[in-house]
Protein backbone atom coordinates (compact mmCIF):
# COMPACT_ATOMS: atom_id res chain seq x y z
CA UNK A 1 0.00 0.00 0.00
CA UNK A 2 1.33 3.64 -1.14
CA UNK A 3 0.94 6.77 1.35
CA UNK A 4 0.34 10.52 0.39
CA UNK A 5 1.63 13.27 2.64
CA UNK A 6 0.09 16.58 2.18
CA UNK A 7 3.73 18.32 2.65
CA UNK A 8 2.05 21.94 2.34
CA UNK A 9 -0.66 21.36 5.13
CA UNK A 10 2.32 19.97 7.32
CA UNK A 11 5.01 22.65 6.94
CA UNK A 12 2.67 25.85 5.87
CA UNK A 13 -0.04 25.12 8.98
CA UNK A 14 0.54 27.50 11.14
CA UNK A 15 -0.34 24.86 13.97
CA UNK A 16 1.68 22.55 12.64
CA UNK A 17 4.01 20.87 14.94
CA UNK A 18 6.36 19.99 11.88
CA UNK A 19 7.54 24.04 11.43
CA UNK A 20 10.34 23.27 14.23
CA UNK A 21 12.33 20.28 14.65
CA UNK A 22 10.05 18.21 17.24
CA UNK A 23 11.69 15.27 17.55
CA UNK A 24 14.52 14.49 19.95
CA UNK A 25 17.70 12.00 19.71
CA UNK A 26 20.08 10.26 21.70
CA UNK A 27 23.28 11.26 22.89
CA UNK A 28 25.68 12.70 19.57
CA UNK A 29 23.63 11.44 17.02
CA UNK A 30 23.62 13.46 13.86
CA UNK A 31 21.07 13.03 11.03
CA UNK A 32 22.27 14.96 7.80
CA UNK A 33 22.40 14.66 4.11
CA UNK A 34 24.93 11.93 3.16
CA UNK A 35 28.09 12.69 0.92
CA UNK A 36 28.22 11.17 -2.31
CA UNK A 37 31.71 9.94 -1.30
CA UNK A 38 30.10 7.98 1.10
CA UNK A 39 27.90 6.17 -1.87
CA UNK A 40 29.68 2.53 -1.26
CA UNK A 41 29.88 2.26 2.49
CA UNK A 42 26.57 3.10 2.69
CA UNK A 43 25.51 0.56 0.20
CA UNK A 44 27.69 -1.74 2.01
CA UNK A 45 25.83 -1.61 5.11
CA UNK A 46 22.21 -1.89 3.29
CA UNK A 47 23.39 -4.73 1.42
CA UNK A 48 24.76 -6.55 4.87
CA UNK A 49 21.95 -5.92 7.05
CA UNK A 50 18.46 -4.80 5.23
CA UNK A 51 17.11 -5.78 2.20
CA UNK A 52 19.29 -6.21 -0.70
CA UNK A 53 16.95 -4.82 -3.07
CA UNK A 54 16.79 -1.79 -1.50
CA UNK A 55 20.67 -1.02 -2.51
CA UNK A 56 19.57 -0.54 -6.20
CA UNK A 57 16.59 2.00 -4.76
CA UNK A 58 19.14 3.65 -3.00
CA UNK A 59 21.60 4.45 -5.68
CA UNK A 60 20.11 6.72 -7.61
CA UNK A 61 19.84 8.91 -4.56
CA UNK A 62 23.68 9.29 -4.72
CA UNK A 63 23.49 10.65 -8.34
CA UNK A 64 21.87 14.14 -7.79
CA UNK A 65 23.26 17.40 -6.45
CA UNK A 66 22.29 17.72 -3.46
CA UNK A 67 22.30 13.67 -2.46
CA UNK A 68 19.27 12.64 -1.79
CA UNK A 69 19.88 10.47 0.40
CA UNK A 70 19.73 10.82 4.52
CA UNK A 71 21.53 9.08 7.23
CA UNK A 72 21.64 9.04 10.86
CA UNK A 73 25.11 8.60 12.42
CA UNK A 74 26.51 7.99 16.14
CA UNK A 75 30.33 8.85 16.07
CA UNK A 76 30.81 7.79 12.76
CA UNK A 77 28.85 4.87 12.77
CA UNK A 78 25.47 4.43 10.71
CA UNK A 79 22.22 3.98 12.20
CA UNK A 80 19.77 4.21 10.06
CA UNK A 81 18.88 5.93 6.18
CA UNK A 82 16.09 6.76 3.92
CA UNK A 83 16.05 8.60 0.61
CA UNK A 84 14.19 10.95 -1.64
CA UNK A 85 13.44 11.19 -4.73
CA UNK A 86 15.38 7.93 -5.96
CA UNK A 87 13.11 5.33 -7.51
CA UNK A 88 10.26 7.65 -8.38
CA UNK A 89 10.43 11.33 -8.38
CA UNK A 90 8.29 12.38 -5.18
CA UNK A 91 9.14 9.21 -3.54
CA UNK A 92 9.84 8.50 -0.19
CA UNK A 93 12.44 5.37 0.65
CA UNK A 94 13.40 2.69 1.38
CA UNK A 95 14.17 3.61 4.87
CA UNK A 96 15.64 1.44 7.37
CA UNK A 97 17.05 1.88 11.07
CA UNK A 98 19.55 -0.75 12.58
CA UNK A 99 18.01 -2.85 15.13
CA UNK A 100 19.90 -1.20 18.24
CA UNK A 101 18.96 2.44 17.75
CA UNK A 102 14.90 1.48 17.33
CA UNK A 103 12.71 3.55 19.05
CA UNK A 104 15.08 6.00 19.61
CA UNK A 105 13.72 8.45 17.80
CA UNK A 106 16.02 7.96 14.87
CA UNK A 107 13.76 6.81 12.62
CA UNK A 108 11.46 9.35 13.18
CA UNK A 109 14.06 12.21 12.70
CA UNK A 110 15.07 10.51 9.47
CA UNK A 111 11.50 10.75 8.21
CA UNK A 112 10.47 14.23 9.21
CA UNK A 113 14.13 15.13 7.38
CA UNK A 114 13.12 13.66 4.32
CA UNK A 115 9.66 14.91 4.22
CA UNK A 116 11.52 18.59 4.79
CA UNK A 117 13.40 17.89 1.96
CA UNK A 118 10.82 16.91 -0.69
CA UNK A 119 8.78 20.10 0.79
CA UNK A 120 11.94 21.66 -0.09
CA UNK A 121 11.96 20.88 -3.46
CA UNK A 122 9.27 22.08 -4.34
CA UNK A 123 6.15 18.89 -3.95
CA UNK A 124 3.31 19.88 -2.39
CA UNK A 125 2.40 15.98 -1.88
CA UNK A 126 5.31 13.12 -1.24
CA UNK A 127 4.62 9.12 -1.59
CA UNK A 128 5.12 6.59 0.48
CA UNK A 129 5.58 3.72 -1.75
CA UNK A 130 5.09 -0.09 -0.40
CA UNK A 131 4.41 0.68 3.14
CA UNK A 132 4.64 -2.96 4.88
CA UNK A 133 2.26 -3.70 6.87
CA UNK A 134 4.31 -3.91 10.36
CA UNK A 135 5.55 -0.04 9.16
CA UNK A 136 1.91 1.17 8.81
CA UNK A 137 1.61 2.29 12.59
CA UNK A 138 4.88 4.13 12.46
CA UNK A 139 3.86 6.21 9.51
CA UNK A 140 0.89 7.02 11.06
CA UNK A 141 1.95 7.84 14.15
CA UNK A 142 4.87 10.16 13.56
CA UNK A 143 3.03 11.97 10.58
CA UNK A 144 -0.37 12.55 12.57
CA UNK A 145 -3.26 14.08 10.31
CA UNK A 146 -0.69 14.68 7.34
CA UNK A 147 -0.50 11.03 5.86
CA UNK A 148 -3.45 9.25 4.13
CA UNK A 149 -3.69 5.73 2.10
CA UNK A 150 -3.88 6.20 -1.76
CA UNK A 151 -6.62 3.27 -2.69
CA UNK A 152 -5.77 0.92 -4.93
CA UNK A 153 -1.88 1.57 -5.18
CA UNK A 154 -0.91 -2.10 -4.25
CA UNK A 155 1.29 -3.21 -6.06
CA UNK A 156 2.06 0.18 -7.24
CA UNK A 157 5.38 0.91 -8.38
CA UNK A 158 6.84 -2.36 -7.09
CA UNK A 159 4.99 -4.69 -9.30
CA UNK A 160 8.04 -5.17 -11.63
CA UNK A 161 11.37 -6.21 -10.62
CA UNK A 162 13.87 -8.57 -10.94
CA UNK A 163 14.22 -11.27 -7.85
CA UNK A 164 17.65 -12.05 -7.26
CA UNK A 165 20.19 -9.45 -6.71
CA UNK A 166 23.66 -9.68 -6.93
CA UNK A 167 25.16 -7.36 -3.76
CA UNK A 168 27.94 -9.15 -2.99
CA UNK A 169 30.04 -6.39 -4.81
CA UNK A 170 28.70 -4.08 -2.50
CA UNK A 171 29.58 -6.08 0.49
CA UNK A 172 33.01 -6.49 -0.23
CA UNK A 173 33.41 -2.72 -1.02
CA UNK A 174 32.30 -2.17 2.99
CA UNK A 175 34.07 -4.63 4.34
CA UNK A 176 37.38 -2.93 2.66
CA UNK A 177 36.04 0.42 3.65
CA UNK A 178 35.66 -0.97 7.33
CA UNK A 179 39.09 -1.67 7.33
CA UNK A 180 40.57 1.52 5.62
CA UNK A 181 39.44 3.17 9.17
Amino acid sequence: MDYVVNLVNMFEDKDSPFLKKIFRLPGDVIIRRAAANERHAILGVIAEHFHPNWVDEISPAFDKVPVTCFIATQNGKLLGFACIDGLRKGFFGAMGVIPTARKTGVGRGILIECMRGLYEMGYPYGIIGGVAPDATGFYKKVLEGYVSEIPNSDPGIYRYGVEEVNVDVYKDLYKAFRNDK
